[in-house]
C-alpha cells in the first residue's frame, strides 16, 4: 500500500464489538486488561496493551496465506489468491480426500497460525460469505462441520448491510460501517481474535468484533462461500514481503 494511505489511516473502535464483556469488566481489568474511554461512543471498550493502534502496526504482522485445495468442497474452484462458489461448474470436481469439506461450502488455508498475524481478505459477488479462523480438526462432515457450529472456530458471517459474530452455536448481531474488505488480527498468546472493517477507499479500520478466549491449537484462515458467484480474495497488497517477517 502506499506510504501516504498508510499514513493518514486511521482505527475506529465501535462501541459493543467485544465478546462477553457484559459483567464481567472488573474481572478482565483485573487480569492486566487497561478500560479506554473513546469519544464518540456510548460506552467504554476493552483494549489489550498490546494491540496495534495504527494500520502501519497492523501490517508489520502481515502473514501469507494460501488456500488449501484438499479440504475445499466441490463446489468452490479455487484460482491462485481467489476462491469462487459455482455450484453448477461440474468440470472442479476435486479427488476424495479425507480433509475436504463435504456438507458444508467451505475451504481452510494451509496455514497454521500462532504468534501476531494479520492479514486482509475482499469479497464481490453473492449475498454473503463467512470469514473465520478454525482449528485444523474441525470437523469435515455434520452440521458441527459448518464454521461456528462448534468451539473450534470462529467466524464473522458478511451479507449486504450487516455482520454476525457466530461461536459455538452462539450468533451475536455485530454493528459496524460496511465494507467489502475485511482484516483479521491474531494474537494467539495473548487469545485475541479481531475483525476490522477496512474502508476501500481511506484505508481506515474500524473494529466490528473482538474475542478474548483462551486457544490451545494453532489456528487456519477459512472461508464459508453460499452464493452463486461470490468470490473472495486474499488481499494481494498484503502478500509481498512477507518472507522477511518474523511473526
Amino acid at each position: 500500500l502506499p506510504t501516504s494511505k498508510l499514513d493518514s489511516a486511521s482505527i475506529n473502535i465501535h462501541p459493543e464489538s467485544e465478546t462477553a464483556v457484559t459483567g464481567k469488566l472488573q474481572g478482565i481489568h483485573s487480569e492486566g486488561w487497561t478500560v479506554a474511554s473513546l469519544r464518540g461512543t456510548e460506552g467504554d471498550v476493552l483494549l489489550s496493551q498490546t494491540e496495534p493502534t495504527t494500520r502501519d502496526e497492523f501490517l508489520k504482522y502481515k502473514c501469507q496465506i494460501t488456500f488449501d485445495r484438499k479440504t475445499a468442497h466441490n463446489y468452490i474452484s479455487i484460482e491462485g489468491v481467489i476462491a469462487e462458489f459455482y455450484p453448477l461448474n461440474q468440470t472442479y470436481l476435486f479427488s476424495a480426500h479425507p480433509d475436504r469439506f463435504t456438507d458444508w461450502f467451505q475451504v481452510l488455508c494451509r496455514e497454521s497460525l500462532t504468534g501476531r498475524c494479520y492479514w486482509e481478505v475482499q469479497w464481490n459477488g453473492g449475498e454473503e460469505i463467512f470469514i473465520a479462523v478454525a482449528r485444523k480438526d474441525i470437523s469435515r462432515s455434520g452440521r458441527e462441520s459448518a464454521f461456528g457450529n462448534d468451539d473450534k472456530s470462529w467466524v464473522l458471517q458478511c451479507f449486504c448491510g450487516g455482520y454476525e459474530f457466530r461461536h459455538n452455536n452462539i450468533r451475536t448481531p455485530v454493528s459496524g460501517p460496511w465494507s467489502s474488505r475485511i482484516g483479521i488480527y491474531l494474537d494467539y498468546d495473548a487469545g485475541i481474535l479481531s475483525f476490522y472493517s477496512v474502508s476501500e477507499t481511506s484505508q481506515n479500520m474500524t473494529l466490528l468484533h473482538r474475542v478474548k478466549t483462551r486457544f490451545s491449537r494453532p489456528l487456519c484462515p477459512g472461508f464459508g462461500l453460499y452464493s452463486r458467484y461470490t468470490t473472495v480474495e486474499i488481499h494481494k497488497d498484503l502478500q509481498e514481503d512477507t518472507e522477511d517477517l518474523n511473526l
